[in-house]
C-alpha cells in the first residue's frame, strides 16, 4: 500500500550519491576537501600563482547546467580522493554574469569543462567534463597525479578513442 509518507520526494543526489550534496558542500565550506572557489580574474590569477608549485584541476561550470550538475558528486569526490596529496588543489569556477569574461578569455568552449595546469608547464590539458567523458578527465587527473599513464610497452597509439563531437 502507497501512503502519502511514502511518496515523499528526496532529491536524487540522496539517491543515488553515497553523500548528499548538501554534505559535500559543506565541507567544502568548512576545508574538509581539497577544493576552492574562485569567481573572478584576479582571483583566478592570483590562485595559478599562488600555487605554482602544485597540480591545479579547475571544474568550469554553471549552476543551471544539467550536465554540470551531473558531473559535480563526481568532481567532489575525486578531490576527496585526492584529499591527502599536498600536491594537487581542485578549483572550481561558475560561470556568472559578472565573470563571463573570465570564461570567454581562457577559451572555455563548453560547460561542464576542466582545465589541468601542472607545475612548471602551465596549462596541459583542456578537457570535456560531461558524464561520458569523465572516466577520461578522471584518468588523466590520475595520470598527472602519478607522473605516468598507462600505456603498454611498444604501445605508441593513441589511448583515447576519437570523439565524435568537437570541443
Amino acid at each position: 500500500m502507497v501512503t502519502e509518507k511514502s511518496k515523499e520526494t528526496r532529491p536524487l543526489e540522496t539517491l543515488t550519491n553515497k553523500e548528499p550534496q548538501t554534505n559535500l558542500q559543506e565541507r567544502i565550506l568548512q576545508g574538509g576537501l581539497n577544493v576552492k572557489m574562485v569567481t573572478t580574474l584576479d582571483q583566478f590569477k592570483n590562485l595559478l600563482v599562488e600555487e605554482k608549485d602544485r597540480m591545479v584541476v579547475v571544474r568550469w561550470y554553471a549552476t543551471w547546467c544539467r550536465a554540470c550538475a551531473a558531473v559535480k558528486p563526481k568532481f567532489y569526490r575525486l578531490a576527496n580522493a585526492y584529499r591527502s596529496r599536498t600536491d594537487i588543489v581542485f578549483v572550481e569556477v561558475p560561470v556568472t554574469e559578472q565573470n563571463a569574461d573570465l570564461h570567454q578569455g581562457l577559451g572555455v568552449p563548453t560547460l561542464p569543462f576542466s582545465h589541468i595546469y601542472y607545475p612548471g608547464s602551465g596549462l596541459t590539458e583542456e578537457l570535456k567534463m560531461v558524464k561520458p567523458h569523465f572516466k577520461r578527465f578522471e584518468e588523466t587527473v590520475r595520470w598527472y597525479a602519478s607522473g605516468s599513464c598507462d600505456v603498454p610497452d611498444g604501445d605508441s597509439s593513441n589511448p583515447f578513442p576519437p570523439e565524435e563531437d568537437n570541443l
